[in-house]
């Protein structure tokens, strides 16, 4: 489908959601407003990432929330807080949030990263050096009711994991990973090992995940 200005707009129905660029109001979300400057079919993910199942009085970690949509949704689902990371959007994420005030007051920008300390981040073409320096065992301990975790594993971010074996309170985990090199999958196989001892119940979209895979791990 294309507009009169010859831009694609790509319709998805669960959120009546549009990409041209303008702040749309989800009237089926009580007048939730976003701005996307990114663009392409990642709406559609946020069905998958099971937003819907986010309970009132949860405390949510959003990482890697580029715009801020899932920390919407779980704000709008009730949670007490929502934490939201992304150094590469700060500027979109702010915006978005400013045009939600009400929802806004239970969601806290957090100005750092998670992963591999120093990682070089070059995510959605903005290539710059980002001050990662939290991990989520550190995270955890600073804030013990945390419940659910929504994290994309695109390169750094798997370092998020790497001194984590306690899950604390953690009772839903939905993350989208990334395995492009042995490292990554090996990483991949920890975690998995980890959340089966800790008790979570794990499902991919695919029973051979392929480079690029949705997870949920719930207890």
């Amino acid at each position: 489908m294309s507009s009169s200005t010859g831009i694609r707009i790509k319709k998805i129905p669960f959120l009546n959601w549009d990409l041209k660029g303008e702040a749309i109001e989800f009237k089926k979300f009580y007048g939730i407003r976003f701005k996307s400057a990114v663009g392409g079919d990642f709406g559609a993910d946020f069905a998958e990432y099971r937003w819907e199942e986010i309970e009132a009085n949860d405390i949510v970690l959003d990482i890697g929330a580029t715009e801020g949509l899932y920390s919407l949704l779980a704000a709008w689902r009730g949670a007490k807080k929502v934490y939201a990371s992304d150094p590469l959007f700060q500027k979109e994420l702010r915006e978005n949030l400013e045009r939600n005030t009400e929802l806004a007051k239970r969601i806290e920008i957090l100005d750092y990263g998670f992963g591999f300390e120093g990682m070089y981040e070059d995510a959605w073409e903005r290539k710059r050096k980002i001050g990662v320096h939290h991990d989520l065992l550190s995270f955890i301990e600073e804030h013990p009711d945390l419940s659910v975790l929504k994290i994309d594993c695109e390169g750094c971010e798997w370092g998020a994991f790497a001194r984590l074996e306690d899950f604390g309170k953690l009772r839903m985990i939905s993350f989208e990973a990334h395995i492009y090199s042995c490292s990554h999958k090996q990483m991949w196989e920890v975690l998995q090992q980890r959340l089966s001892s800790n008790g979570f119940l794990i499902a991919t979209q695919d029973s051979k995940p392929p480079a690029v895979f949705l997870v949920h791990a719930t207890r």
